[in-house]
């Protein structure tokens, strides 16, 4: 993938000035028109999950209408067809129609299948600025979109069905910055957060005047995702400023993914004697917690599913 410097799409120059907090052209490490650019030309999606977010955007839309874009991708059909044979969807019986399959693990399920395997290979690069090798960006998404479902599950309030969507590639753009870093500020990020004792987002709004959740909105602009994922990705690190449920609920997830990782019996942090009291699972999203009607008592147990959930999850993936 090439992203070098290319005239920023009319289109995005708008929906950029609209959402960017803090960047400036002139006093960024980067420039605006350097990540435009790169976000728009990260390979798009395939043209069958183009429409089923298309489809499914739609407020009318029929269990028809995504077995229509299915039946006619037999990668993505076949996808579907295992998941509804899986244990996890607790099937007694071999389904072999995609109709039935699709109704089955339902539409939701359908798109969260067929966004994951179009971003396998997209999120597949490494990120040195982020102390990221090959596959950690997708290994973090999927364990996300994972724990977005324990999350919805658990909110009391109603949650967007797109969270999982939102949550598998709320870091992708990590990967655009990543790309266009200068060579010689690879290693600014990490070192100037834990100079600082601040968070990596922080620290990347400090020395880049962006952080990465507003350069991913961008990219799943130009994918065509539903414009609450753009809204919610560009904010899940800048929590104070809004009371969208579907943006706390994706802070959250990622919370929870992070902690999984951490537990990741393959891990060289065992963790300290209190990782499973719920201030410490919160730390950071108390107020999500709040604002989804989750009681914090219940973080545990959700890091917990979550992580029983990714295993499976993760070994479909290799």
């Amino acid at each position: 993938m090439s992203l070098k410097p290319a005239p920023i799409p009319p289109n995005l120059q708008r929906p950029y000035a609209e959402t960017s907090r803090t960047m400036s052209d002139t006093d960024a490490l980067i420039s605006r028109s350097d990540l435009v650019s790169a976000a728009a030309r990260i390979e798009p999606l395939p043209a069958s999950v183009s429409r089923l977010l298309q489809v499914t955007a739609a407020e009318d839309f029929s269990a028809a209408d995504v077995v229509e874009v299915v039946q006619f991708d037999p990668a993505l059909a076949g996808d579907v067809l295992a998941r509804a044979n899986s244990a996890m969807s607790g099937a007694r019986d071999t389904i072999v129609d995609v109709r039935q399959a699709a109704a089955r693990i339902g539409a939701t399920s359908v798109v969260e299948i067929a966004v994951s395997r179009a971003m396998r290979d997209r999120l597949a690069a490494p990120a040195p600025v982020y102390g990221l090798g090959p596959d950690a960006l997708f290994r973090h998404g999927l364990i996300a979109s994972v724990a977005a479902d324990v999350v919805r599950r658990c909110a009391g309030v109603p949650v967007p069905n797109y969270l999982a969507t939102a949550a598998l590639v709320h870091d992708v753009g990590k990967l655009v910055i990543a790309e266009c870093i200068p060579e010689a500020f690879a290693d600014a990020l990490l070192p100037v957060a834990e100079a600082e004792s601040i968070t990596l987002d922080e620290a990347e709004r400090r020395v880049l005047g962006v952080d990465h959740g507003e350069v991913s909105g961008f990219v799943v602009r130009t994918w065509g995702m539903p414009v609450t994922v753009q809204t919610a990705l560009t904010s899940h690190h800048a929590l104070d400023a809004t009371t969208d449920t579907l943006t706390h609920a994706l802070a959250i997830a990622d919370r929870i993914a992070h902690l999984v990782d951490e537990l990741d019996p393959s891990s060289d942090d065992e963790g300290s004697d209190d990782v499973f009291e719920p201030a410490s699972l919160a730390a950071g999203v108390e107020r999500s917690f709040s604002v989804c009607k989750i009681p914090i008592e219940k973080a545990a147990e959700i890091v917990i599913d979550a992580a029983d959930a990714a295993a499976s999850a993760l070994v479909a993936f290799r």
